[in-house]
């Protein structure tokens, strides 16, 4: 037995790496998709606004903005314009830009779901999770059915460890919007934080399903595969995920990429060769 002891040691000093690793997991730095009405609102969209929804789903904000924009000079009280052009500024990561517009939104209408959504977002992207929460359950108590605000509160639950908290309202924005790949990638996260690997594999299908280029919901995968005892498909949807973080220039996740994939080629000992393949 002791002619082992080196082995079985290494084995599991690879597999709390990995584990380790979980806590490095995507948690919605690409765009999410939007549907066919404001976020947090289920008004039906006047033309211009809908236009400028469209240019916001394909991720075309210089045009967004544009369109949002000739709204917002025609009436620079137009509420749901700047509640949408607040949107798109968190899009952007112009937070500062954001927060304002939000804030101006709110003043002239204090009954908007949306604003108090984007307030939500800012103090959550730069760490004010109370505040984050606060704003995001104000959001709720507008509009029940606002699932960005459950997102924002699924995320700030899974930054402090809650998981059970997280994947209960992260659930519940799943329902919202089922076709969204990035709530459902982080309802992925949640079962992976709380171990709930078996859990997590079909969410990250159905999100993979509906958005196939989705960098973090490969990461997952790759996760997931992993502690499934699947080698080959981890390294594959790793090496996926290095890929596509790669073309977006993300350097930071390229590099948490790469160091998970290391780990998953030596815990099934790969060689680069079947790394490259």
């Amino acid at each position: 037995m002791q002619k082992k002891w080196p082995q079985i040691i290494k084995i599991e000093w690879l597999a709390a790496i990995l584990f380790t690793l979980i806590f490095m997991i995507a948690c919605g730095n690409s765009e999410t998709r939007e549907d066919a009405k404001t976020p947090g609102s289920r008004e039906p969209l006047r033309p211009e606004i809908a236009k400028g929804l469209k240019f916001l789903r394909e991720d075309n904000y210089e045009e967004a903005m544009r369109t949002i924009f000739a709204v917002i000079a025609k009436n620079q009280d137009d509420t749901e314009a700047l509640s949408l052009m607040s949107y798109i500024y968190v899009k952007q990561d112009r937070l500062a830009d954001a927060h304002s517009l939000a804030k101006r939104s709110l003043e002239l209408d204090p009954d908007q779901a949306m604003p108090y959504v984007v307030q939500a977002r800012v103090n959550f992207q730069t760490s004010h999770f109370s505040k984050a929460l606060d704003l995001a359950r104000k959001a709720l108590l507008i509009d029940p059915e606002t699932p960005l605000a459950y997102r924002v509160i699924g995320e700030v639950y899974l930054r402090q460890g809650l998981n059970q908290d997280a994947l209960a309202v992260l659930k519940e924005a799943v329902k919202l919007k089922p076709n969204d790949p990035e709530i459902a990638n982080l309802l992925g996260s949640g079962f992976i934080k709380a171990k709930q690997f078996k859990k997590a594999l079909p969410v990250l299908l159905k999100a993979q399903e509906i958005d196939p280029d989705l960098p973090g919901v490969h990461f997952n995968l790759a996760l997931v595969y992993a502690h499934l005892q699947n080698g080959q498909k981890a390294i594959r949807h790793i090496s996926r995920a290095e890929l596509l973080y790669t073309q977006a220039e993300n350097k930071p996740w390229v590099g948490k990429t790469r160091d998970v994939r290391r780990v998953i080629a030596k815990k099934f000992k790969f060689t680069p060769d079947d790394v490259t393949s």
